[in-house]
């Protein structure tokens, strides 16, 4: 006690003092130190260990060479009484390059301790059972070892090996933490394996590791483990192929059993293992390797939080424990392992993530009289994670997976699987890092192995399948209780069963499933049994009532409760079998006869109570895979080339219930068919499947069904390959429909197709145009041929707003996905109409007159539709001559004749196909067009203003209805001039008060028959009017009438329209302009003639002709110099021109830019000529022309831009620039027109006051009598 209390007054830095009996002295690092009076500063001046060495470490120390202990017994290493105030003494390694060796080796010896001391940084590089090894301590073939209050850390290998330790061997109050063995030391000199890096390997072995037999047994060691820490040690043997597997398991704890060891007692309590790595047993592993019998583990109240596995081929994360294999007719048996009260939070492991069980096989013919257990009691496992089995995985050996018995039971009661799930997993692939996803298995894996549950245990909020059997049983014994609540799965929410898999219980026993969900089927229970069409047996029923009674009885008080369980695919919302026959047979004992499949999980007890409640009502609760097929609908199913189709099938279970959806065919066409199943679709999924091969083609489906029991079930469905749906064409190569316009062969290409919508199949046609089928014959199937477009009349063809953006924010159709004529014209034609171009009316509806879009209304409404013309057409028709007549308006003045010549062409320069291009505001377009049309005979031409002539009437019956009122005009013209001819205002030789000279009335003749002129001509051309439908690539149709695209051009049906406008063309329009044209020429001509035939002579009929007309010829010619007079009738040529233009172009396109060349040509004329008298008129007519050609250069873009790049801001600003141009002359011809008549009542007043005063009146005699009698003795030969 003396010497003890001097060393503690002591104060001594790096001091070592070693004691033995004899005695040592305190001095310096000499060769004689090591005594009390001469104490030593190292180790290395202590070349002799002897019996009873207690060594006193105070402070920090460094050890640079290796310390070998040999047979030497009661030996302590041990911090000095100061040190253990401050701290525990600390030996630091500090181990010379490049042999990297200092440490402790203990050998054969007895009563060995280390107290509150700290060794960090050793490693030592030695032969362990033929392996190359390091750790930074070994103690061999030791008996009675102690560790209390040690800190072993940051060793380069294992912290601490103790091998072959018999006797008592405590570790207390310890911590092994931070070892590990760095690559650079994973390889010798030699290029040899070196192994090592757990925290504390406990290696017990009879024989060498590497022997192949063994007759010895090994010393039996009671270890007792108590709140001992293995933090963040890390086992990571990189070269596994030239090493043995064994030395890299156990990450925080290594128990390793090899050869012929007995009577072993393991005691864990209230340790932490804590963020290790191995490549199986991240944080522990007990294992058994060969011949292991009647030892024991007991882990008590520990932790096992944060481990992990660093490979993919090994399991445990958090614990490992199991037998490896026997050897011969040997094997290992009554080995126990018990974990109570142990949490294992958070461990990640490709399989068993939480704790892993693996179990040698049993030989049947050689029973065994004591099995080995493995027994959870009170534990948790929660938030463990993992690629299959995050929880716990319990599973043959290696070399034991084709067995089917085993020599382990395992037991899991009272515990808690809480938040385990199956996440991505990291692994190495060809040298580079990549994560995959793994399709998990279950929480909890039971393979092949029974497993036994008893008490209450919990599986809550797990994700990946909660309890996973694969041909293997968990058994429930008398009065467990089991609770699978808020769990989730892929198949099997709460439970899968797999092959031979089930559950076997004992009466008393309940199971809870709640709120568990299936990503597929199977909310709470899956059962997949591959054998169900073997020998059809109750034995392959997954539910199993083992009476555990003296009684026998096939009845069980079992109940199976089921609540709110949920399969995303609602089929088997709670149960979903393979097949519900087995369970069938295991009823028979108690109905006498198999039962159906609907009853018996109600009207039964053979299996136990089963109890189904849910918040919604008519679910499918049970379901089983599918059993038969059902055909819905007439064959043979219509199947577009390339295109995804839904196969009109049923597939239903043995309870009839539809689950076609969750099931998988296979199909195949017979050899001799040319249909082919495109690529990626060899197994049918959701009924979808896709076909090759040209339309037409016929062929045999056979759908085998993969079932979910492999079983084979098929159906066989006659195939017809259709034509492609609209735009889009056959592609050679593939044998598929594909979109035409993403092709750049343009012999594929459709005019006015623009794209696709490949995820809906629709072709996408532009606004504007018309689409559709022309077929030679009435049951020509429609196809890619016979396909058409073409440009649609105003009013005949949907207008689509695009608003998804997905196509360039472009007006366009979408087109139906199968080739029918009907659908397309639905899609494609207005409201009420149908046929080529839209240009029908449906049945019971007609074209209404006075509509601007030519619309279809109900034909109803036709009694009262003539009166509607007469108040609309008629009356407007009269009140606007006599308008023209009274007010003396004149339209043969140089600027009335370019103002009227542009507004009555302005309809045929503005994009109007179908509404193509809407002008926002609508209102300002509709003003113009209102005023302008009333200078055309077109009153009212507004759709709600419209009415039903007839019954039936069609575009063109409403277009001949204009030459009506033309004739009208003509026949009003006629009965004016007959009027003033013969009445002379009713009185011949007296005097009228109404102040009305010769000339007004001329003039308003001339203005009336120029605007009558013009809408002839244009009812004519409107009704000779054509266009060519273009199909696929440059192909074209025969000619058809644009306003009625179901009249080939000049058809039997046509001539009764083109007839009147031929004769109108022969007999008025073309007459006409000539008679203006060449009036003098014409003179000439018949003067010529008279000098040789007597008749023309003696009649002189044109000369007669033209002194009849002088006045009106007059009218027309008087603005234009004498020179130019003939371009009175050229005025009226360019309206021919342009009009017939609507005839000569065969496109909308086309017409726009001949008529753009007319109105440059005509520029060119005027800008040369100047024709007309006043240099004032001469400008206005260039600058009328030069706006029609802006107006049309901006049609012309406007229509390029809607037919490419959709509706941009361009457009719009053309569309306003357009919109200013056409006002221009507007605006100024009402600025005339009011001036006009401002002048004209002003003159008019002023001659009245005048007349009235001198007593003047205005007579009969006043209007010269030439006008309207010419006789040919007046005729005067100056002409």
């Amino acid at each position: 006690l003396l010497l003890l209390k001097s060393f503690y007054c002591m104060s001594y830095e790096d001091v070592v003092i070693a004691m033995s009996p004899l005695g040592i002295a305190i001095g310096s690092d000499e060769p004689s130190c090591g005594s009390i009076q001469s104490p030593c500063l190292s180790f290395s001046t202590i070349h002799q260990w002897e019996n009873d060495t207690s060594v006193i470490i105070e402070g920090n120390i460094t050890l640079d060479f290796v310390i070998e202990i040999h047979l030497v017994s009661n030996l302590v290493f041990t911090s000095s009484p100061t040190s253990k105030e401050e701290g525990p003494a600390i030996i630091t390694c500090a181990c010379p390059h490049p042999e990297h060796n200092c440490g402790f080796i203990i050998e054969e010896c007895q009563d060995v301790s280390f107290d509150n001391l700290a060794i960090t940084g050793c490693s030592m590089l030695y032969q362990l059972n033929g392996y190359l090894y390091r750790s930074g301590m070994l103690i061999t073939a030791s008996t009675d070892i102690a560790l209390e209050g040690v800190s072993i850390s940051n060793s380069y290998g294992t912290g601490l090996v103790l091998k072959n330790a018999a006797g008592s061997i405590d570790i207390l109050n310890s911590v092994f933490s931070n070892n590990s063995l760095p690559f650079a030391l994973q390889i010798d000199s030699n290029g040899d394996t070196v192994h090592g890096g757990s925290g504390l390997v406990i290696l017990v072995s009879a024989c060498e590791v590497t022997a192949s037999t063994c007759l010895g047994t090994s010393t039996a060691g009671d270890y007792n483990i108590q709140e001992v820490s293995f933090n963040n040690n890390l086992n990571n043997l990189t070269n596994l192929s030239t090493g043995d597997w064994l030395f890299t398991y156990g990450g925080g704890l290594s128990i390793l059993l090899v050869w012929n060891v007995q009577g072993n007692f393991f005691n864990i309590e209230n340790s932490n293992f804590t963020g290790n790595k191995a490549s199986a047993g991240g944080g522990m592993i007990h294992h058994c390797q060969t011949l292991c019998n009647d030892n024991t583990l007991i882990v008590k109240d520990s932790l096992f939080l944060s481990n992990s596995l660093t490979s993919t081929s090994f399991g445990g994360a958090g614990l490992a424990t199991g037998i490896a294999y026997f050897l011969g007719d040997r094997m290992s048996t009554n080995n126990n392992v018990t974990v109570i009260s142990t949490m294992f939070y958070h461990n990640n492991g490709y399989y068993g993530g939480g704790a892993l069980v693996y179990c040698n096989s049993l030989d049947p013919k050689k029973p065994i009289t004591e099995y080995n257990h493995v027994s959870f009691i009170n534990c948790v496992w929660e938030g463990n994670t993992g690629a299959i089995s995050p929880a716990v995985e319990v599973e043959p050996n290696y070399r034991s997976q084709y067995s089917h018995f085993f020599s382990t039971k395992a037991t899991f009661e009272n515990c808690t699987f809480i938040s385990n799930s199956i996440v991505r997993h990291y692994k190495e692939t060809f040298n580079r890092p990549s994560y995959t996803f793994n399709a998990g298995i279950g929480v909890f894996i039971i393979a092949k192995v029974t497993v036994y549950f008893s008490g209450n245990n919990t599986f809550t909020c797990n994700s990946g399948t909660a309890l996973f059997i694969i041909a293997g049983t968990a058994f429930f014994d008398r009065g467990a209780t089991t609770e699978f609540t808020n769990n989730t799965g892929t198949n099997g929410g709460a439970v899968a069963l797999v092959g031979y898999a089930k559950m076997k219980y004992n009466n008393d026993t309940s199971f809870i499933f709640k709120n568990n969900i299936a990503d597929f089927i199977g909310g709470a229970i899956y059962v997949l049994n591959n054998h169900v069409y073997g020998p059809l047996s109750s034995f392959n029923c997954f539910l199993e009532y083992i009476n555990d009674q003296i009684n026998y009885s096939s009845v069980t008080n079992a109940r199976f409760t089921f609540e709110n369980n949920r399969a995303f695919t609602d089929v088997g919302n709670s149960l979903f079998f393979t097949s519900i026959k087995p369970c069938q047979l295991t009823c028979l004992p108690q109905f006498g006869s198999i039962s159906k499949p609907n009853d018996l999980f109600v009207n039964q007890t053979c299996m136990g109570t089963f109890d189904f409640v849910s918040n919604m009502s008519e679910r499918s609760e049970i379901a089983s895979s599918g059993s038969f097929f059902e055909v819905d609908g007439p064959t043979p199913l219509s199947i577009i080339p390339g295109r995804k189709y839904l196969l009109p099938l049923k597939l239903l279970d043995e309870m009839g219930q539809d689950v076609t959806k969750i099931t998988t065919f296979q199909p195949f066409f017979s050899n001799e068919s040319n249909i082919n199943i495109s690529a990626g679709f060899q197994f049918v999924a959701n009924n979808t499947i896709e076909m090759t091969g040209r339309p037409g083609e016929r062929g045999n489906l056979t759908l085998m069904a993969s079932t979910h029991h492999g079983s084979e079930v098929s159906a066989s469905i006659d195939i017809k390959l259709a034509s492609c749906p609209p735009g889009y064409v056959i592609e050679y190569n593939s044998t598929s429909c594909i979109c035409s316009a993403s092709q750049n062969n343009k012999s594929l290409n459709y005019n006015g197709i623009i794209g696709c919508k490949d995820n809906e199949g629709l072709a996408v046609g532009l606004a504007g145009y018309w689409i559709g089928y022309i077929l030679s014959y009435e049951m020509e199937p429609p196809n890619q041929d016979n396909l058409y477009t073409t440009d649609c009349p105003l009013g005949f063809c949907r207008y689509f707003n695009n608003t998804d953006g997905s196509i360039k924010n472009k007006e366009y159709y979408l087109l139906t996905k199968e080739a029918s004529k009907t659908d397309v014209e639905e899609i494609v034609c207005a409201e009420n109409r149908r046929g080529t171009v839209c240009s029908q009316c449906k049945k019971g509806y007609s074209v209404y007159f006075h509509s601007e879009t030519s619309k279809c209304g109900p034909d109803d409404l036709c009694n009262a539709g003539f009166i509607f013309y007469i108040l609309s057409e008629i009356i407007p028709v009269t009140c606007l001559f006599f308008a023209i007549v009274y007010f003396d308006i004149s339209l043969t003045t140089g600027l009335a004749y370019n103002f009227l010549f542009m507004i009555q062409l302005l309809q045929a320069m503005v994009v109007s196909v179908n509404g193509g291009v809407q002008f926002e505001p609508s209102f300002i377009r509709s003003i113009y067009t209102i005023l302008y049309n009333m200078l055309n005979l077109d009153f009212f031409d507004i759709d709600e203003l419209s009415f039903c002539l007839w019954k039936g009437a069609g575009t063109l019956d409403m277009i001949s209805m204009k030459y009506v009122s033309v004739m009208y005009a003509i026949v009003l013209i006629m009965g004016f001039v007959f009027m003033f001819k013969h009445c002379m205002c009713g009185l011949k030789y007296k005097c009228c008060r109404k102040n009305t000279v010769s000339y007004s009335v001329v003039q308003g003749l001339t203005a009336f028959l120029v605007i009558s002129y013009f809408q002839c001509s244009r009812v004519t051309f409107l009704l000779l009017n054509r266009e060519s439908p273009r199909g696929i690539g440059t192909t074209t149709y025969k000619d058809i009438v644009f306003w009625d695209g179901s009249l080939e051009y000049f058809s039997s049906q046509h001539l009764w329209y083109a007839i009147p406008a031929l004769m109108c063309l022969l007999l008025f329009v073309i007459p006409f302009p000539i008679m203006l044209s060449f009036d003098g020429l014409l003179l000439k001509i018949e003067s010529r003639l008279s000098l040789r035939f007597m008749f023309i002579r003696r009649k002189r009929p044109y000369t007669a002709l033209h002194y009849k007309l002088k006045p009106l010829l007059d009218s027309f010619q008087g603005a234009f110099k004498d020179e130019y007079r003939f371009f009175s009738g050229l005025y009226f040529f360019y309206r021919v021109l342009i009009l017939a233009l609507l005839v000569i172009a065969t496109s909308i396109v086309q017409y726009y830019f001949l008529l753009e060349i007319a109105l440059i040509v005509i520029i060119m004329i005027q800008a040369i000529v100047q024709p007309f008298q006043k240099k004032l008129h001469n400008i206005a007519a260039l600058l009328i022309f030069v706006n029609m050609a802006l107006i049309n250069m901006c049609t012309i873009r406007i229509y390029h831009l809607v037919s490419t790049d959709g509706y941009p801001t361009e457009t719009v600003v053309i569309q306003w620039l357009q919109m200013v141009l056409i006002y221009i002359p507007l605006g100024m011809g009402v600025a005339w027109l009011c001036y006009f008549f401002y002048k004209r009542c002003r003159d008019k007043r002023d001659q009245s006051v005048s007349k009235n005063d001198e007593n003047y009146f205005v007579c009969d005699e006043e209007f010269p009598e030439e006008i309207f009698n010419r006789s040919e003795s007046n005729v005067d030969d100056k002409w």
